[in-house]
């Protein structure tokens, strides 16, 4: 019988102590209940704005804590984003966890080149990347978060568009680099801060930015593909039966420049391909032949190698008797896959760990 696991995505909204976008954020709280009512449903959990500053540990507990609290419900395997050296710039480091129940046997943590703009020039974002073993089948998961718009969102390309269009060519580098050598399947997760939804199009239409973002990666967008629309991330509203009038979903936890504006900004995509070639050196842009191999040039199928994924779903983690009525600011993203009979381990080339 045929294993499956359920993976997350998820913009937690943990961030570093006294920031915050609205008047209070219940980090604690929020930690609690996610971790005890909502983590063990699902098999591997990547998270982003987990944030951890160069402050000592007894200033800044929660990523540690949240760590800690997700081993007593079976994620004894865990990796996060490194912090930068204290003569970098970088005072806060990039924020992602990725939590496991199934043995991480290849991780490294890449941080972007470039310097990124606002408040992401004091932030190390980058890739948090695992090889995982699910009951004997290896799966690529790339968890990163990408720059951000802070000024505001009423432009389809926002001022970070350009800080995000090399965030992603380094992103393509680094899976060219780290699955060139197999035929394991590819998942690429998180915040990616890349508008789905041009809004100032009648009916609405894809971004240009969205569309190179799948070009560039050659990838699939899973959610899409699922729900046959971009689902809402962040935003989100209801009409209010007696009035009509739309209203905000949530206020506690959504900033000003966010509230309603009903974007699809986190993303679970794969990566197909039929063959990979297994190369005695990185591959660089000029290598074709690895990157098409890499990067799966073939035609996009449900079939992820032997893994299907057989539903992506938004997860809003709605909560009551709380002062807050949602875990984020963000929804999460969920897809399940069907994994193939067990199988023998194979033997890995050319690994690039930093342990």
């Amino acid at each position: 019988m045929a294993e499956t696991a359920k993976l997350l995505s998820y913009n937690l909204y943990i961030q570093p102590p006294g920031v915050r976008s609205t008047s209070y954020t219940y980090k604690n709280q929020r930690i609690e209940v996610f971790v005890e009512d909502f983590l063990p449903n699902f098999d591997v959990v990547c998270l982003q704005e987990v944030w951890k500053t160069i402050l000592p540990s007894v200033l800044d507990y929660r990523q540690d804590w949240l760590l800690q609290l997700a081993t007593t419900k079976g994620f004894t395997h865990a990796v996060k984003s490194q912090r930068s050296s204290l003569w970098s710039m970088k005072l806060v480091d990039g924020g992602l966890v990725t939590l496991s129940k199934h043995p991480i046997t290849s991780h490294e943590w890449y941080p972007f080149q470039d310097d990124g703009m606002a408040l992401e020039r004091v932030c190390a974002n980058g890739v948090l990347y695992t090889l995982i073993n699910i009951h004997g089948t290896p799966i690529h998961v790339f968890n990163t978060h990408f720059q951000s718009d802070h000024v505001s969102r009423n432009r389809v390309e926002g001022l970070g568009s350009t800080s995000r269009q090399k965030q992603t060519c380094e992103l393509l580098q680094m899976i060219k680099r780290l699955t060139a050598c197999d035929e394991h399947p590819i998942f690429v997760v998180g915040d990616l801060n890349i508008e789905a939804w041009n809004r100032h199009m009648d009916p609405p239409q894809s971004t240009a930015e969205y569309h190179s973002l799948l070009a560039t990666l050659k990838a699939k967008d899973l959610a899409f593909e699922s729900l046959g629309t971009h689902p809402i991330t962040i935003g989100d509203t209801y009409v209010n039966q007696e009035t009509g009038e739309e209203i905000p979903c949530d206020v506690v936890l959504t900033g000003a420049v966010d509230l309603g504006i009903k974007q699809c900004l986190d993303y679970f995509l794969s990566i197909p391909r039929e063959t990979a070639q297994c190369t005695s050196a990185p591959a660089t842009v000029a290598d074709e032949g690895v990157a098409d191999a890499a990067a799966g040039v073939a035609e996009a199928k449900k079939d992820v190698g032997a893994v299907t994924v057989v539903n992506t779903a938004v997860e809003k983690f709605a909560v009551s008797g709380h002062p807050f009525g949602y875990l984020s600011d963000h929804y999460g993203l969920s897809a399940t896959l069907r994994l193939p009979p067990k199988v023998m381990p194979t033997t890995e080339c050319h690994q690039h760990s930093h342990h």
